[in-house]
């Protein structure tokens, strides 16, 4: 690390950040954040289409505007990267920024192999300085309040649990469409859904199977039925093709709890409503009305906050106030099942995973066979 390139120290001070790739979601959540945020300072932002730039550089006029997000990583002065360059850069930058002392906040998922994936974990542990991966739904409030209500017992012991992420379809840039790139409904949406429900539950994936198809392009949608080590069987459905939707229901011995991030929607349905049928045509009215409110919001998304918290959350912990969590290790958790979905789906085989090292068991330990 070269003198004066490296994180300042002294508690308080803004950490002078550099915003690696300003693409749509970039520009919708991650730089507003970041100009926002007294805990930040923009000082750069990077990226090589020139239309993204140019509308970067406007929302953030103080800050230096570069067209190679490498030179960004190497640039003297910053303290952070955020990376948010397509999902086929994140090793190579995240190694870079890593090896030049940058504190680093990487956009899921960690990388697209697992060698990738282990070459970051690596130049973590050689940095020594702080690193976070974006899985950002961790950080949702219509999600923080269902981890509270399972913590608290409110459906009692989980039995399974459902999710379902979908986006609408629409353009997709080039490198969502083709897997090489790091496109395709598991790297893009699974990879937040195989790191929240685990957190959600307290309880890692073991065996992961699935079915992977290409619709409108490559891989844009994926069946996954994951099994955690306590049991609980996680069905799932991905789709970069279908309405959007993003919903995880638990089922519990006393009740069942859905949780709908579009609908700003947290609620428990206990199995047996008190007060018999009145109540469960109450109940359904009630489900009814918050259903078509729900539409609205739909059509008519609410902000969302989590990807402001979860930079929030980056700055706490480089000054030492929080937690660096959700950790890169998340992320390479997150990356393990989503490479044995992928391979499930190769051999029509579940796959067995450790939940600890985030590594696929061998496949001569794989459970069964799909019939």
């Amino acid at each position: 690390m070269s003198a004066g390139s490296g994180p300042r120290s002294g508690p308080g001070a803004p950490l002078r950040a550099g915003l690696a790739g300003c693409g749509r979601i970039a520009r919708l959540f991650h730089l507003p954040a970041l100009v926002a945020d007294p805990a930040f300072e923009l000082v750069a932002v990077a990226d090589p289409d020139p239309d993204a730039l140019a509308a970067a550089t406007a929302a953030a006029p103080g800050a230096v505007a570069l067209d190679d997000v490498d030179a960004l990583v190497a640039r003297p002065g910053l303290d952070a990267v955020v990376v948010c360059a397509p999902t086929g850069l994140h090793e190579a930058l995240a190694v870079a920024a890593l090896d030049a002392g940058r504190h680093l906040y990487l956009e899921k998922p960690l990388a697209i192999t697992a060698a990738g994936g282990d070459r970051v974990l690596a130049a973590e542990a050689r940095a020594g300085t702080v690193a976070m991966i974006g899985l950002n739904l961790r950080f949702h409030p219509v999600f923080v309040e269902a981890q509270a209500q399972l913590a608290a017992g409110a459906v009692g012991e989980v039995v399974g649990v459902q999710t379902r992420f979908c986006a609408a379809g629409r353009n997709l840039p080039p490198w969502k469409q083709r897997r090489a790139s790091g496109g395709g409904a598991l790297l893009d949406l699974a990879s937040h859904h195989v790191d929240l429900v685990p957190h959600l539950l307290g309880d890692g994936v073991v065996e992961v199977d699935a079915t992977v198809r290409s619709v409108a392009t490559e891989a844009d949608t994926a069946a996954l039925s994951l099994r955690s080590a306590g049991g609980v069987t996680v069905q799932s459905l991905f789709s970069m093709t279908a309405a959007q939707e993003d919903v995880v229901v638990v089922q519990g011995t006393r009740g069942v709890l859905v949780a709908d991030r579009y609908r700003s929607e947290v609620r428990v349905e206990p199995s047996v409503p008190a007060g018999g049928r009145r109540a469960q045509v109450g109940a359904a009215a009630r489900a009814s009305s918050a259903l078509a409110r729900g539409a609205w919001r739909t059509l008519r998304p609410r902000p969302d906050p989590s990807f402001a918290a979860g930079l929030a959350a980056f700055a706490a912990a480089v000054q030492g106030t929080a937690p660096a969590e959700p950790s890169l290790a998340a992320g390479r958790r997150s990356l393990a099942v989503v490479l044995a979905a992928e391979e499930a789906d190769a051999t029509g085989r579940p796959v067995a995973v450790d939940p600890a090292s985030g590594s696929a068991v061998p496949q001569g330990d794989a459970v069964g066979e799909r019939p």
